[in-house]
């Protein structure tokens, strides 16, 4: 399987970016019994994450960018030409799925480093 091929990578890239999605899919929409699997097997008894939740969100979180790389790769190369359009799809797709992380993300480092506003975890 190549990047270069257009199909190829928008499967792969799609690949990538599903981890993070079903993760937080089920977070947000608190699916039982998953949910409570999960918390049981990512978070230590004080409700901190442990050493596997910190694996398994942490590499989801980075498989975005990678995933958006790889949907944008065959566009700057100019791969096969009918499935561009799907590349791009998959890549606003990455883009709108890790877009509410990044921007709670900043939130938090102005809150708390910049602004240092009481109550920061």
């Amino acid at each position: 399987m190549s990047t270069t091929d257009a199909r190829h990578a928008a499967f792969l890239a799609l690949a990538m970016a599903m981890p993070f999605a079903i993760l937080s899919g089920i977070a947000m929409l608190e699916l039982q019994p998953l949910e409570s699997f999960l918390r049981r097997a990512t978070t230590d008894g004080n409700g901190g994450l442990n050493l596997p939740g910190r694996l398994l969100i942490g590499g989801s979180l980075l498989l975005l960018p990678a995933a958006l790389l790889v949907s944008l790769l065959p566009v700057f190369r100019g791969g096969s030409r009918p499935f561009l359009a799907l590349n791009l799809i998959v890549a606003l797709g990455v883009v709108a799925l890790s877009a509410p992380v990044l921007l709670a993300l900043g939130d938090e480092y102005v809150r708390c480093e910049v602004r240092h506003l009481a109550r920061c975890d």
